[in-house]
């Protein structure tokens, strides 16, 4: 994943380092709606070989641009994906 983030600085837009084990999100400005979006992300790994999903990188354009940031909770952000799915 360092090689995913250091080609995205360099300049490749986040969505073509995606592959079916790594995902770049955007927090989304509504909290519910990005607890929603990232419970749904979540979903597709668990039912699929898992991964990971790197929040606060936007798809395009590449370099510093496209890292975002995020300001969610971590914990707040497992427990609501816990609540929003079933089984938990």
């Amino acid at each position: 994943m360092i090689q995913d983030l250091q080609a995205i600085l360099a300049g490749t837009a986040a969505r073509k380092r995606e592959t079916s084990v790594l995902d770049f999100k955007e927090a989304k400005p509504n909290v519910k709606d990005a607890w929603t979006d990232l419970a749904e992300a979540a979903v597709c790994f668990a039912n699929s070989a898992g991964g990971t999903i790197v929040v606060g990188v936007a798809d395009t354009p590449g370099g510093k641009q496209a890292f975002k940031g995020c300001s969610l909770d971590s914990d707040l952000l497992r427990q609501k994906i816990y609540h929003l799915t079933t089984p938990g």
